[in-house]
């Protein structure tokens, strides 16, 4: 039990105040003036308006599903907390939807040809919630092949790729569209790279089957309802996320399915060995 002399504090104490307790609620109300950050709010203004314009002129080369394009939002360092969403600058009125966060900010869906909308918004703005969300957020662009590769290159991600049958294992990670028109395009696209042997869905693995001298027998699954992309599909019509492993043959089809956009991020599949009890590999 402690002391209650001051003069014999604990020894090696877990917690140590520094300052003397006050009874205040803390401040986790929604977004307000106090909250800008107006010693950048100007800087910001023109640079997210300026990004935002060159995402609109070159939307014709960007990965666009359903009338749809991603977006990343990053934030500031001192702006992570859930306080500073920046939710009242990506709103429905301007054609933008949050729909995840992800490293260092938020992926953000938005209408392509509403982006003036956006533009728009930022430039005139006097709602405070929304001069919040400027001062704080840092950058916007494009989520297409740079963000998908995340810092890799092709070569790279290509070399990480372990050798198999089908070429190299590759999984491809479906972007978080809300829109179902997008969904529905980008699954035709994947379904179009599939027949044209881009890459190569896999099967879920192996049946087994008995054979007529009574031997079993094991068979692949190897049916266009069990492939990695079919089964990818239904969950993704029904959530929005899904995943799907799959062949690659040539580094050039791995570009060009990275350049397409049709997968949010796109991972090479270690090789997995099995070895004798006690060796390690």
């Amino acid at each position: 039990m402690a002391s209650k002399d001051s003069d014999n504090p604990l020894l090696n104490p877990v917690l140590k105040l520094t300052t003397e307790p006050k009874k205040r609620v803390p401040d986790a109300r929604s977004k307000d003036a106090s909250k800008v950050v107006w010693s950048r709010f100007s800087q910001h203004k023109t640079h997210l308006m300026a990004s935002c314009r060159g995402i609109y002129e070159r939307r014709a080369s960007l990965p666009v599903y359903g009338g749809r394009v991603l977006l990343r939002a990053s934030m500031c360092d001192d702006s992570y907390a859930p306080t500073y969403t920046p939710h009242d600058l990506f709103n429905a009125q301007v054609g933008c939807q949050l729909v995840a966060p992800i490293n260092n900010g938020y992926l953000v869906e938005a209408h392509v040809e509403a982006l003036p909308n956006l533009m728009a918004s930022i430039e005139a703005t006097t709602a405070k919630k929304t001069a919040v969300d400027i001062s704080r957020v840092e950058d916007i662009r494009a989520f297409d092949g740079e963000e998908i590769l995340r810092g890799r290159s092709i070569d790279q991600l290509w070399k990480e790729g372990s050798i198999g049958d089908g070429g190299k294992l590759y999984m491809l990670w479906l972007p978080p569209y809300s829109s179902g028109a997008a969904r529905e395009e980008l699954m035709v696209k994947l379904q179009q790279f599939a027949e044209s042997k881009i890459f190569t869905p896999t099967y879920p693995g192996i049946d087994l089957v008995w054979m007529s001298d009574a031997k079993p027998e094991l068979t692949a699954l190897e049916t266009t309802s069990q492939t990695s992309l079919a089964r990818a599909f239904r969950r993704y019509r029904n959530n929005g996320h899904a995943r799907a492993s799959v062949w690659v043959r040539t580094k050039a089809q791995l570009a060009q399915l990275v350049g397409s956009g049709a997968a949010f991020r796109v991972d090479a599949v270690k090789r997995v060995e099995v070895t004798s009890a006690g060796e390690v590999t």
